[in-house]
């Protein structure tokens, strides 16, 4: 079969926290073991992930709320329908959502966004996380100005 449908998994990608870096870990290994089995056993479907801290765009072009990740969109191209897992994101959880998939027992709606906008582009990660950082500093450094003018109104006193 040269014709897939796809698993994309939705990932936020914190490595900030030592535990999600590690649970980040484990779910990147267990798509790849879903990825060689479906290979193996010949299921038409590719699993990837997307990394949804530097590219939330992607909750969009599925019509998915970013509080469902992490979670896995089902998507076939042919037909331009997805549908995304509910429930815990484990291995057993995902090959019975695989199986369902791939024998049409999961019910599928017409993906909003036209195929040629669905689209990863290149991003620098890191550099967008500093910026986000950043923006939540916002007035920080009139808040800063104002203690250190109050602080000096007092010694004056």
């Amino acid at each position: 079969m040269s014709k897939k449908s796809c698993g994309i998994a939705f990932l936020p990608a914190v490595t900030s926290i030592l535990w999600e870096s590690e649970a980040q870990k484990d779910r990147m290994e267990f798509l790849r073991e879903l990825d060689l089995k479906a290979e193996e056993n010949h299921i038409p479907v590719h699993y990837s992930w997307v990394n949804t801290t530097c590219h939330p765009e992607w909750f969009k072009y599925f019509d998915v709320q970013s509080f469902s990740a992490p979670t896995v969109i089902y998507y076939n191209p042919q037909h331009h329908k997805h549908e995304f897992t509910i429930g815990k994101f484990t291995k057993k959880s995902l090959a019975e959502s695989e199986l369902q998939f791939v024998r049409g027992k999961m019910s599928l709606r017409v993906t909003p966004t036209k195929q040629e906008d669905i689209q990863l582009n290149e991003k620098d990660c890191q550099a967008n996380l500093f910026d986000e950082a950043n923006e939540s500093d916002e007035g920080f450094d009139d808040i800063l100005a104002e203690i250190l003018a109050e602080e000096e109104e007092r010694k004056k006193q």
